[in-house]
C-alpha cells in the first residue's frame, strides 16, 4: 500500500495528447505548440509539434481525416505557422492528396467486416472509422427491410438530419457522410450469408432481432455483438478485454482444441456501454485493493438510445430516470458487473438519461476489502498504471486505458468540475476512460469518483471491434507454426479512433 501526504504529492506536469508524456518521445522537446493548432481544449490542447507531425503523416498514409489535415476530435482543420512550413505546407498537402488517390487503385487486402445494424447510429459511426482501420475494412452494411437496396448515403444523411432536427442544432451535431462510401448500398443478412465474403460481423441490433445473430453464427460468421440478445447465456463469452482478458483466451483455447470447428457457434458479447467503462476502472481498483461493494449512478447521453428519439419534453431541459422503462439499463449493468466481477459482494445501480449528445457520466462509489484504506494518490496510481494488455498489439487498444485528471492542480485548473461528457469523451479517440473527482474522505465509502465513457466508441462499436481484434490475434497465435508468433502491427498501424 502506497501512502503520501498532500505535502509529498508530486507536481504533475502537462502531457502531450499523443505521446502522453511531458517530454516528446520523438525529439526530447518539452514545448507544446502554441497556440493550439485546432479547437481542442484543456488537456487535449497540449501537443508536441513532432508528435502531431508524426500523427498527421500516419493519418495520411492510411488516407484518413482528409489526408491528415483535420483533427479527429474537434473536427477543425489544423492551422499553425510551424506546421505550415512542414507537414501542412502547400506542397506536402498536394503530394498527400496525390498519394492517397493513387493508393486507392490498389487491392485492399484487409478482412471484410459486416456491420449488422449498419444504418443505426452506432453502425454509421463504425462505418466512418473502418475507412482507416489497418486490418478490417467495410464489407457489408446490413439494414432493415425498409432500407435494403438503398444508397447508404441517403439513409445515413436522412437519419442524421432527423436527429439534429429533433434535438436541435445547439445540442446535436450530425456526422458528415464520407465521399469514400458514396457507392455503398444497404444489404440484407441473406446477402451476407449467400455471398460468403464476410466471415466476421459486428452487431448492433435491438434484442428483439437477435435471431439474426444466431442465423449468422449458424452460417459460419463469427459475430461480435453489443446487443442484449443472449448476453447472459453462459455459452457466450461476455468480454471486455482489459477487464477479463482470460474470457476470450479461454474461448479461443477451447475452439483450438476442436481445430476451430464450430468456433462461430458462440456469440462474443460486450456489456452495456456504461459497464464497458466502469468495469475497467473497477478491475484496476480490485487488483490493487480488492473491491467489496459498488454503487453506480449513471447520467447517460441521448445517443445511447440511437435513432429512437425521446419526446423532447422528457429529456430537453430535463432528466429522465430509466428505472422501470423498456430500456432495462440498470438491470443490465447490475447483472454484467456481477458476472464479470463475481467476487464483488454488493452492487447498486441507478440510471438516468440527460440532454447530452455523446458521453456517459458515471458516479462510482466503492468499498474495499483491504485493511489499510488507500489515499487518493494510491487510487490515482492504481487507475493510471492499469494496462493488462500492454504486450498485446491491437490496433484499437488505447495507449492509456484510463486517463485520470490531475489531483494536485490549483482550483482554477482544468480538473475542477471535471470530467464532463462534452469535453472528456474523446481521449484516445473515445477508447480511453476518463476519471476525475477522486475523493477518499467519505463517511460511507472508501473512494468515490466520476467517470466519463464514450458510449458510442468505447461503450459500443469500439468494444465489439476490440473483441474482434483480440479474438483474431489470439486465434492467430494458436494457428501459427510452433515457436512462431504473428507479426505485430507497425507503429503506423496503431490508430486514433
Amino acid at each position: 500500500m502506497h501512502s503520501s501526504s498532500s505535502g509529498e504529492l508530486e507536481t504533475q506536469r502537462p502531457v502531450c495528447r499523443i505521446c502522453w508524456e511531458s517530454t516528446c518521445e520523438v525529439n526530447g522537446s518539452e514545448e507544446f505548440l502554441s497556440p493550439t493548432p485546432c479547437s481542442c481544449r484543456d488537456e487535449r490542447s497540449n501537443v508536441h509539434q513532432a508528435c502531431l507531425e508524426r500523427w498527421i503523416l500516419e493519418a495520411r498514409s492510411q488516407g484518413r481525416f482528409d489526408a491528415g489535415t483535420i483533427c479527429h476530435a474537434c473536427g477543425d482543420h489544423y492551422s499553425h505557422p510551424a506546421l505550415s512550413l512542414t507537414v501542412l505546407s502547400d506542397e506536402a498537402v498536394r503530394e498527400a492528396k496525390i498519394s492517397t488517390a493513387s493508393g486507392c487503385e490498389g487491392v485492399d487486402h484487409r478482412e471484410p467486416l459486416a456491420i449488422i445494424g449498419g444504418t443505426g447510429y452506432v453502425g454509421r459511426s463504425l462505418a466512418l472509422h473502418l475507412l482507416g482501420h489497418p486490418t478490417f475494412r467495410l464489407g457489408a452494411i446490413v439494414g432493415s427491410s425498409a432500407t435494403v437496396g438503398k444508397p447508404f448515403s441517403a439513409v445515413f444523411e436522412k437519419k442524421e438530419e432527423a436527429l439534429a432536427e429533433h434535438y436541435g442544432a445547439d445540442l446535436w451535431k450530425p456526422m458528415d457522410f464520407p465521399t469514400e462510401l458514396m457507392s455503398a448500398r444497404v444489404c440484407s443478412v441473406e446477402d451476407v450469408i449467400e455471398r460468403g465474403e464476410c466471415r466476421t460481423a459486428l452487431s448492433f441490433i435491438a434484442p428483439e432481432h437477435g435471431e439474426i445473430e444466431d442465423r449468422l453464427a449458424a452460417a459460419g460468421v463469427k459475430v461480435f455483438s453489443i446487443s442484449p440478445h443472449a448476453r447472459f447465456d453462459p455459452a457466450n463469452p461476455l468480454s471486455v478485454p482489459e477487464a477479463n482478458p482470460e474470457v476470450l483466451k479461454g474461448a479461443v483455447d477451447e475452439a483450438a482444441s476442436a481445430g476451430f470447428e464450430g468456433d462461430c457457434h458462440s456469440l462474443v458479447k460486450s456489456p452495456n456501454c456504461v459497464t464497458c467503462g466502469v468495469v475497467v476502472a473497477l478491475k484496476a481498483l480490485d487488483a490493487a485493493f480488492g473491491v467489496e461493494d459498488v454503487s453506480v449512478t449513471t447520467f447517460q447521453s441521448l445517443s445511447g438510445r440511437g435513432d429512437a428519439k425521446y419526446p423532447r419534453d422528457v429529456v430537453m431541459g430535463n432528466v429522465y430516470p430509466l428505472h422501470g422503462t423498456v430500456e432495462r439499463t440498470g438491470e443490465y449493468q447490475h447483472g454484467e458487473l456481477k458476472r464479470i466481477m463475481p467476487d464483488v459482494k454488493r452492487v447498486s445501480v441507478a440510471a438516468y438519461r440527460v440532454p447530452v449528445q455523446r458521453g456517459h457520466l458515471v458516479d462510482v462509489r466503492v468499498r474495499f476489502r483491504c485493511a489499510e484504506k488507500p489515499t487518493a494518490r494510491d487510487v490515482e496510481r492504481a487507475l493510471s498504471s492499469f494496462d493488462p494488455l500492454r504486450n498485446v498489439p491491437l490496433p484499437s487498444k488505447p495507449r492509456r486505458v484510463i486517463y485520470v485528471k490531475p489531483l494536485d492542480e490549483e482550483e482554477t485548473g482544468p480538473r475542477i468540475g471535471t470530467p464532463r461528457p462534452k469535453d472528456d469523451h474523446e481521449y484516445e479517440g473515445g477508447m480511453s476512460v476518463c476519471v476525475g473527482n477522486v475523493v477518499c474522505e467519505d463517511e460511507l465509502y472508501d473512494v468515490r469518483f466520476c467517470l466519463v465513457v464514450n458510449n458510442v466508441v468505447r461503450g459500443a462499436w469500439g468494444a465489439a471491434l476490440l473483441n474482434a481484434e483480440y479474438w483474431h490475434w489470439l486465434k492467430g497465435r494458436k494457428i501459427a507454426a510452433p515457436g512462431e508468433e504473428p507479426a505485430a502491427p507497425s507503429a503506423a498501424a496503431r490508430i486514433e479512433c
